[in-house]
């Protein structure tokens, strides 16, 4: 199916170099289900996939030119592109997944009275560890992280490109780990009073 498609995707790629939003149009709506497709299989979830999608297409708007016919088809291109992107998807929702579990664990893991001391140390603990991040880059973390705001949500609000967004993300999660097991941004240990 897709070499069926190729020389017609090879004259949009063409054309979107070129700035043709009609071929973008046309090309996003014959291709649009392979990439979608590509993206599921490794996010699983519809609106992840979605995301997915969405990035590749901004990505072929912003890059169409970067594409050599020497090195592979459109349709292979794409596909490359969704896989790389929906990995990517994948890691940042595995370290969502773990950021906010290590801390659930935490509370868990601790006896009664212990846990909530333990949980409270380690809320202190990380929000003396965000503080430390530049603003746009705690402002995203919490947005992502926390907030768990889709990444063109945040994009809109914040009114930066998703690329931007991604790279303070990728940048506050780097800070934050290096600053988590500082200890200038660890939380003296509660004491309790003894009589």
């Amino acid at each position: 199916m897709i070499g069926h498609f190729e020389s017609t995707w090879q004259e949009y790629t063409r054309r979107i170099a070129d700035g043709d939003e009609r071929a973008l149009e046309a090309f996003i709506e014959e291709s649009q289900a392979l990439v979608f497709r590509t993206a599921l299989r490794i996010v699983s979830q519809p609106s992840d996939a979605e995301e997915v999608t969405a990035d590749i297409f901004a990505r072929v708007w912003m890059a169409a030119g970067a594409y050599d016919p020497r090195r592979g088809s459109v349709g292979a291109w794409l596909v490359t592109m969704a896989r790389s992107r929906a990995i990517s998807v994948l890691r940042a929702r595995a370290v969502r997944v773990r950021t906010l579990g290590s801390l659930r664990y935490a509370e868990l893991s601790a006896g009664d009275g212990e846990r909530w001391l333990y949980a409270a140390e380690a809320r202190l603990r990380l929000r003396r560890a965000l503080r430390g991040l530049s603003a746009e880059q705690r402002r995203a973390v919490e947005l992502f992280y926390l907030s768990e705001r889709p990444l063109r949500e945040i994009a809109d609000e914040t009114a930066v490109p998703i690329g931007t967004v991604k790279t303070r993300l990728r940048l506050g999660l780097k800070n934050l780990r290096r600053l988590w097991g500082s200890k200038e941004y660890s939380p003296e240990p509660f004491r309790t009073s003894c009589v």
